[in-house]
C-alpha cells in the first residue's frame, strides 16, 4: 500500500502550521502562584484556614497537634497516650502500649485506660478466639490481681 502524499490530501495539510501554546496572561499566572502558596499545604498549624483546634481523628482514635513532642508522627499525637503521660509524668517509650479497658478507642479517661506490654495487649485481644476455659482464667486472674492491689492498700494505711 502506497503512503499518500501531503498533495494528495489536499490543501489542508499542505498550509497546516503548528499552533503556539496559548500562554496565560501575566496577571493569571501570578494570581496562580498566590492561590498554590495559600493552599493547606503551606501553613501547617493555626495559620492554616482550616484548622480546626488541633484535634483530628484517625481510625477511631483522637490525634492532637503537638509537632514538638518527641513521638509525634507528622505532628500528632494519640490523645490516649498523651493522658497516660501526664499521669506518669513521664514520656512513654514507643514499645509502651496504652489499653482501653472498654474498647472505646475515643473514650480517653483514666480510669479506661491502662499501660500493659505487648504480648500482655496481644493476648487480651486473642483471648476472645481463645476456647472458654482460658478466657475465664484471665478474667479470673484479672480480678485476683485486682483484690491483691486493694489488700496491699489496706496494709499500707493500717501500718
Amino acid at each position: 500500500m502506497k503512503s499518500k502524499n501531503p498533495e494528495q490530501l489536499g490543501a489542508f495539510f499542505i498550509n497546516k502550521k503548528p499552533r503556539p501554546k496559548k500562554r496565560k496572561a501575566p496577571s493569571a499566572r501570578i494570581c496562580s502562584g498566590l492561590s498554590k502558596r495559600r493552599g493547606n499545604y503551606s501553613h501547617p498549624g493555626k495559620e492554616n484556614g482550616n484548622w480546626k483546634g488541633g484535634k483530628r481523628i484517625d481510625r477511631g482514635y483522637i490525634l492532637i497537634y503537638m509537632p514538638e513532642h518527641p513521638f509525634a508522627t507528622d505532628g500528632y499525637i494519640r490523645e490516649h497516650r498523651l493522658v497516660m503521660e501526664k499521669h506518669l509524668k513521664r514520656y512513654l517509650q514507643p514499645y509502651e502500649i496504652v489499653h482501653h479497658i472498654n474498647e472505646i478507642k475515643n473514650d480517653n479517661h483514666l480510669k479506661n485506660l491502662e499501660l500493659i506490654s505487648g504480648i500482655k495487649h496481644n493476648l487480651y485481644h486473642c483471648a476472645k478466639t481463645m476456647p472458654f476455659y482460658v478466657r475465664r482464667l484471665l478474667i479470673e486472674n484479672k480480678k485476683l490481681k485486682k483484690e491483691i492491689k486493694i489488700l496491699k492498700r489496706k496494709l499500707n494505711a493500717n501500718k
